[in-house]
Formats: structure tokens, sequence, C-alpha cells
């Protein structure tokens, strides 16, 4: 089985969701718009890993990423408390 080969910036897709609200809708979000963590990461100007941690559900962003993502996505930070 060939690997899928990426182009010169595509980035890595989204992985998996975590399990809050907040991870749920970033995952869609991401899914939808058709956007890699990498691409993510530019836009939020913030580190590759911590896109990954946030929707992977193993960091939830703090105040000033929460306004940042809610200003991209429509996101409501309390969506990172809900499950």
């Amino acid at each position: 089985m060939e690997k899928e080969k990426r182009r010169k910036g595509q980035g890595r897709k989204p992985s998996g969701p975590g399990e809050s609200l907040g991870c749920r809708l970033f995952y869609a979000w991401a899914i939808g718009e058709g956007v890699s963590h990498t691409e993510i990461a530019e836009r939020l100007e913030c580190p590759l890993a911590t896109v990954s941690r946030y929707m992977r559900g193993k960091r939830p962003p703090g105040a000033k990423a929460a306004a940042k993502i809610q200003e991209l996505t429509g996101i409501k930070p309390d969506a990172w408390l809900k499950r």
C-alpha cells in the first residue's frame, strides 16, 4: 500500500477530537474548512504541537488562545469546559 503523497506546505490533517465540546467543534471546523494543523497554527500564531493538544483535548486553551480560536472559528471559550 503506497503512502499518500502530500504537496509541500500542505501540512498534517487534523487528528481525532478530544472529549470536550470545544475539541469536537474545533475538529469539525478544521475538517469542514479543509485546513491542516499547520494552517491553524499559522492563523493562531502558536506552535503546531499546541494546536494538536487543543484538538485532542490534552490541553485546553487559555483565555487569550480561546479568544483567538473564537475569532477564527466562532467557538465560544466556555465550550472547552463542556463534555
